[in-house]
């Protein structure tokens, strides 16, 4: 997210970035911690009376997994400020960088 809005220069002033820095961004990783925990915990209950490997690789991938789908939703929301005028010029309106694939929403 900090490389989008850097490489796009959209939200990315001294204050947005001091506001990105300490307080959207640990808010963003307590987020991703709760919801790894959560996840994890609820599927290593499910999987009580399953063979030991699996007990291990099912909440691991479900943890992965939500992990995943967390970061390309927050860099869909708050890593491509849509409208904010980015002054880079080197993005679009929407602020989503040329590099970011175009197969994943953003």
């Amino acid at each position: 997210m900090a490389s989008a809005r850097a490489y796009c220069d959209a939200a990315w002033e001294p204050q947005h970035r001091f506001a990105f820095s300490f307080v959207e961004w640990p808010a963003i990783e307590l987020l991703f911690l709760v919801a790894a925990v959560a996840v994890w915990a609820v599927a290593r209950r499910g999987t009580a009376g399953l063979l030991l490997a699996w007990r291990g690789i099912v909440p691991a991938a479900l943890v992965l997994l939500t992990l995943t789908v967390l970061a390309v939703g927050c860099f869909a929301l708050l890593g491509t400020p849509d409208g904010y005028h980015g002054d880079s010029g080197l993005c679009p309106d929407s602020n989503i960088p040329p590099w970011w694939p175009s197969w994943l929403p953003a």
